[in-house]
């Protein structure tokens, strides 16, 4: 970076997991005039004023993942209508379903977003998302209510829907249908999910590179359609339940690029299982 005046040229500040950074010190990012990139994940003691005012319409990169974020701070974000990548990644984030939507519509060069844990995630949110983002490769929507959600046709390429309530197999159905250019689907811990969607998604994203089936209520047979279809595969997370001698057996024969599997207990825990010795 350079200084000219007072005024620090620097595009890019990462300030990632600085918990000691509060509302007292960010008057010095407003020296960041060009900033394009800005990272304060973890900045748990900023206030939502002192985050408002960094929004500016230059910001193409916004990470805000578990910072105190509200309607407020969203309908700022709003204004970053040159935004392509957004994580409002948080446990408990109170934003409302309708400042989401907001987001959504004035920020349509979105191509990377994350909006896991917000509690205003629903179906009208993703489906808003999916609509009016017309370049999104990335959506994250982890802890969704996607109960009745009518997916519409998209370009998205990697579609995160771990612990989303009200998913089934119809809905998993529509996705197959109108996301054709999926390569990373994860509806973990979805336990509406049977066998049905499992294996439908098997057959029609043969170029899937990552897949989580983790606490679906699918089976070793699902296992097996993946090693048969899916060759490409470079991560594959399944429970316990879905894995015998034979399903780990076809893995290694099909799948060269899949070297272990993770298996995901029901308490969450995560171990490697080799494919091959």
């Amino acid at each position: 970076s350079s200084i000219a005046g007072n005024s620090l040229t620097l595009e890019d500040v990462n300030l990632s997991g600085c918990m000691g950074f509060s509302s007292e010190h960010f008057s010095s990012l407003h020296n960041f005039g060009l900033l394009l990139s800005l990272n304060l994940s973890g900045c748990r003691q900023l206030q939502t004023e002192a985050l408002t005012s960094l929004m500016h319409v230059l910001l193409t990169d916004l990470s805000i993942e578990d910072c105190q974020i509200n309607d407020e701070l969203a309908l700022r974000v709003a204004q970053c209508f040159k935004l392509q990548r957004l994580s409002l990644r948080s446990a408990g984030c109170s934003v409302s379903s309708e400042a989401l939507c907001i987001i959504a519509r004035f920020c349509s060069q979105l191509k990377t977003v994350d909006l896991s844990g917000c509690s205003g995630l629903n179906s009208d949110v993703v489906r808003v998302f999916l609509d009016e983002c017309w370049e999104l490769e990335e959506l994250h929507a982890e802890n969704a209510n996607l109960t009745n959600c009518a997916f519409p046709p998209s370009k998205v390429r990697v579609l995160n829907l771990r612990n989303a309530v009200g998913l089934t197999d119809e809905i998993v159905s529509v996705i197959c249908q109108n996301c054709p250019f999926l390569r990373s689907f994860s509806v973990e811990n979805c336990p509406l999910v049977t066998d049905y969607a499992v294996q439908n998604v098997a057959r029609r994203f043969w170029n899937l590179r990552v897949v989580s089936i983790a606490g679906t209520r699918s089976s070793t047979t699902s296992v097996m359609e993946f090693a048969e279809w899916c060759k490409e595969l470079t991560a594959f997370f399944v429970s316990p339940y879905h894995l015998d001698e034979s399903a780990r057996s076809k893995l290694a024969m099909e799948c060269a690029s899949l070297h272990s599997i993770t298996v995901v207990a029901a308490d969450g825990a995560r171990s490697l299982i080799p494919l091959r010795s």
